[in-house]
């Protein structure tokens, strides 16, 4: 991609897996609307954005507008906004994985990862199944 580099390096992926993501979103979108998320959206209606600026602004934005226009209910707003930043992480890991270039570990075995280049530790974490069968594909 582009020019050649004088370094070797590897990128690497983090995997948390499924249910953990969807706790990470959860407690993310619970923290977000705790610091005044609706307030901020309804600041910025008072300041002059019109309802379909701030739906355009992105998936929390487009949610609170509608809740802020009696749409859903709160409730309804968490559940509902909760399931649509899943169905975001999904396609954007799905996006992420076409990278062959990336090497994915599962978040636990990440963990105060000291990598050492060319070491076998390395190499050996680096052999996922998933990353065997796109060096097999190669």
């Amino acid at each position: 991609m582009g020019q050649k580099s004088d370094y070797q390096f590897i990128i690497i992926g983090l995997n948390p897996g499924p249910e953990k993501l969807k706790r990470l979103i959860r407690v993310r979108l619970e923290k977000r609307l705790k610091n005044g998320l609706i307030d901020e959206v309804r600041d910025l209606r008072r300041g002059g954005l019109s309802w379909r600026r701030l739906e355009s602004l992105g998936l929390e934005y487009r949610f609170v507008s509608l809740y802020l226009q009696k749409k859903p209910d709160r409730k309804e707003l968490v559940e509902k906004l909760n399931i649509a930043i899943w169905h975001y992480a999904k396609r954007q890991m799905t996006w992420w994985k076409r990278d062959e270039r990336i090497q994915w570990l599962e978040q636990k075995s990440a963990l105060k990862l000291k990598l050492k280049p060319n070491s076998t530790d390395t190499k050996n974490l680096l052999q996922t199944p998933a990353n065997r069968r796109r060096q097999a594909r190669r």
